[in-house]
Formats: structure tokens, sequence, C-alpha cells
């Protein structure tokens, strides 16, 4: 149904489009269905962002505990973008599939799950973050400088969660939520030196870490988080893909993906 706006008719009307370009009303007809026709350009583009976008709500998904509802509102576009650039950049033009490396995911690397309250602004020096021999190894250190973690004001402590998700893309399956270890400091402690979570990585998966901080006060002898929408220090802090075939690891249990969402690796 065409528009009136003004002295221009905007919108359809019968077998044709209106629109306004330039201050002119341009008429044009509607492409009937079925007549259309994409590219494999076109295709690999739709492809792309349907999988990015998929993948990006899978991860949420994942991180939606240790995230707390504390993210930023854009995190989900943020998040799409630069996944939408990974996949594209992966693209195997031979066999329309994707050809990831155990690299291919770093630009994920310090994505803050809330944009305004960064990771590096509360916990000064960043983990150490490795993975060798199907052994990830995220080591924090000099926890004893009272300069490495910077606490609010009214925090009485700190506790400090590294979270991690696996997805076999190949096989559109995931663990259900994150794994995750906990260390908890409080602010006047004397605070351990070093401390290492490790966690157990199996081929053919994408592996994705991440670290969330979370204050409190005490208030009447009740605990009280500090953290809110303007203030919750959290990121990923390496995302790595294991090339090979997944061996069935009964310590773990799968799931499917959202949308049976599957991704060719070649």
């Amino acid at each position: 149904m065409g528009i009136l706006k003004g002295k221009f008719i905007v919108g359809p009307v019968g077998p044709v489009n209106f629109r306004v370009v330039k201050g002119k009303n341009i008429v044009s007809a509607k492409p009937v269905k079925g007549t259309m026709k994409q590219t494999k350009g076109t295709i690999r583009v739709a492809s792309t962002f349907g999988i990015a976008n998929q993948l990006s709500s899978e991860m949420m998904e994942s991180f939606k505990k240790p995230i707390s509802s504390f993210q930023d509102n854009l995190l989900f576009k943020r998040l799409t973008g630069r996944l939408r650039k990974i996949i594209y950049n992966a693209r195997d033009l031979h066999s329309d599939g994707y050809s990831f490396t155990g690299e291919s995911f770093n630009p994920l690397s310090d994505f803050d799950f809330n944009i305004d309250s960064p990771l590096k602004m509360s916990l000064n020096t960043l983990p150490v973050v490795s993975l060798r021999d199907g052994l990830l190894r995220v080591v924090l250190d000099d926890l004893d400088n009272p300069k490495k973690i910077t606490y609010p004001m009214r925090s009485e402590s700190c506790e400090i969660v590294v979270s991690m998700s696996l997805f076999r893309m190949t096989d559109g399956l995931k663990i259900p939520g994150a794994e995750y270890q906990r260390l908890k400091l409080k602010r006047y402690q004397d605070t351990i030196s070093i401390h290492e979570f490790n966690y157990s990585i199996p081929a053919g998966c994408l592996c994705v870490v991440a670290l969330n901080m979370y204050y409190y006060s005490i208030t009447d002898n009740y605990l009280s988080i500090l953290n809110n929408k303007k203030f919750s220090p959290g990121s990923i802090l390496a995302t790595y893909y294991v090339p090979g075939e997944y061996t069935e690891d009964e310590s773990r249990k799968w799931v499917d993906m959202r949308r049976r969402l599957t991704i060719k690796i070649s």
C-alpha cells in the first residue's frame, strides 16, 4: 500500500514500488518472487552473516551466567561484527567451506563484555593464556602486588571468574554452559603471588576463554555486589580453534546448538 508523504508517494502500489531519490518520485517494478538471482558472492556473504549471527548468539548464551546481565546494550552487535570478519576471512572459495587455523579467532582477544568498564582498567596486567597438547593454562601472577587489581570505593573483596566454552562447529554441538573456576580475594589480605586455572581442550573444537571480575561490599553483615550496567569488568581473553577430529569424551555433555548451526570446515 502506497502512502502519500507530502507531495510524494512512498511504498508498493500493485506491481510497482514508489520511492523518493534526491527529491524525485521514482517508480520501479516490484521483483516477482522466485525471479531474483543471487550470485555465488552474495550467497557467500549471506551465509557468512548468518553463521556469525548464530555463533554470536551461542557465545552470549554460553557466557550468560558469568556476564550476569551486566553487559552493554550493544554487545551482540559488536560481537557479531568481529565474528563476521573472522568467518569471511576464513572462506575457502574452492570448497565453499571455511578454513580455520589456531589463530583465526585471535581478533576476539581482549573483547570487553561491557564497553563502559574495560577489564584492563580493573585488572591492570592481563593473564597469560596458553594452549599446548590439549591443556589450556590461564596464569595470573603478581597478585600480591596491590597495584595489580583496582578496587572501587566501598569494595571489600573481589572475585575473579575464568570461564571456558567449547563449540564443535562441524557437528553443530556445544557444551551447554561455560565451565568456570573462581578465585576470591579480600582487599587487604596478603594475596597469593600466582594462581593458575587449567582446562582440558579436545581436538576439533573452538575454545573461548573469558574472565569476569565481581566486587563486593559488606553492609550490616550482608554481602552486596557492586557490579552494575555501567561497571562490570569482563573480557574474552583468548580464543583457539583446535584442528583435528573430535574423539568421544564422556566427561562432558554436548547439546545441539540452536537452529542446528553447522560449519563446513575444509
